[in-house]
């Protein structure tokens, strides 16, 4: 008996008449946290990071990035193929910078591309020697603007990169 009074107690209608504003008041403040909650979640860059960009390589089954990646490919291919050395090189020393981007956000750690790349093996990646040899003439023409780069070794350079990034998935 003593349970059947206690529900018919929470269940009257003249208790539930005066929680009735304790009940919007909460409701409010759950609405208030939720938002906030929600606000936060899109303001943090960890959701993109975690979710979002998770989401869109799932959806669209390439790696994150790859699109950009593929635009600057296509547009460095332009410039090699323009025998334009003012054009190819800038954009050769742009290869390697996405290079090291690539390597830095995949977690190999290092002041510059060569500390990241000399942690590589050729086992693991082949055209190791090559990638560090190309890396060396960015930094020669990063250090002198008037560095004479004739378009033959553009073209082994763009090889090499070419093959350094299907190496690293960052294209189709």
């Amino acid at each position: 008996m003593e349970i059947n009074t206690v529900f018919e107690t929470i269940n009257s209608a003249q208790l539930q008449e005066s929680l009735f504003p304790l009940r919007v008041f909460f409701f409010i403040l759950f609405c208030l946290f939720m938002g906030f909650i929600i606000w936060a979640l899109f303001k943090a860059s960890w959701l993109k990071f975690y979710f979002l960009f998770d989401l869109v390589e799932f959806l669209t089954m390439r790696p994150y990035g790859v699109k950009k990646m593929t635009k600057i490919w296509n547009e460095t291919v332009e410039k090699v193929a323009s025998n334009n050395q003012k054009e190819y090189k800038p954009a050769l020393v742009e290869l390697d910078e996405n290079l090291d981007l690539i390597l830095m956000k995949s977690g190999y750690k290092g002041k510059d591309l060569a500390e990241r790349l000399n942690q590589l093996t050729e086992k693991s990646f082949p055209p190791l020697l090559r990638v560090l040899e190309s890396h060396r003439i960015c930094e020669d023409i990063k250090a002198d603007r008037n560095y004479q780069l004739d378009l033959g070794e553009a073209k082994k350079m763009l090889t090499v990169y070419k093959e350094t990034f299907e190496c690293l998935h960052a294209f189709n």
